[in-house]
């Protein structure tokens, strides 16, 4: 049951695993998206279970766009959507394509590392009104995928510093050297 937190998986299969998981005690779960945010406040999704299909689209939106993810952003607390069905006069294009999907019930959660904001973990379910009365167990779950996503998050950034500083050493004592370091990146 807690495979996912072997290390030796790439974050990719222990998301999944993490996901299978839960969906074993709450089976109405669609699935996660994790999105990460550009310099310019855009989310982008960079992993989301398979059961989405492709209606979970890469570009997500611009966060001062949306009122629900600034609010969000800000108040460093989960948002719900319990039944994006009632919405569906006023709904957006991700919506739609989230309905697409059976899902019903959406729950956001800021992902900060740092305190600095990477992005947004969704979660959502085929039911309405799901998250409502297990708050308490998705935000301990987004919780739990948070820290395996910065965890990922700031490996990736202290190895891209490490090279980044090989780099300016290698420069100074072999630019051929400096060269193929580059390359190899």
């Amino acid at each position: 049951m807690y495979s996912f937190l072997n290390t030796k998986r790439s974050l990719q299969e222990r998301l999944a695993l993490f996901v299978s998981s839960a969906q074993k005690i709450y089976p109405e779960i669609i699935g996660i998206a994790v999105t990460h945010i550009d310099d310019h406040d855009n989310l982008y999704s960079v992993y989301r279970s398979p059961d989405y299909g492709d209606n979970f689209p890469t570009f997500i939106a611009s966060i001062s766009q949306s009122p629900r993810l600034s609010k969000m952003r800000t108040s460093l607390e989960p948002s719900i959507i319990d039944n994006m069905l009632s919405h569906q006069s006023s709904v957006k294009r991700i919506h739609l394509r989230l309905l697409q999907s059976n899902c019903i019930s959406s729950m956001a959660c800021p992902i900060y590392t740092n305190g600095t904001f990477i992005g947004v973990l969704f979660i959502n379910a085929k039911v309405k009104d799901f998250f409502s009365d297990k708050i308490d167990y998705f935000t301990t779950f987004s919780i739990l995928i948070t820290l395996l996503i910065t965890d990922d998050f700031n490996n990736k950034r202290a190895f891209h510093s490490i090279v980044k500083t090989v780099l300016l050493l290698s420069h100074h004592k072999d630019p051929e050297t400096q060269n193929h370091l580059k390359k190899s990146r």
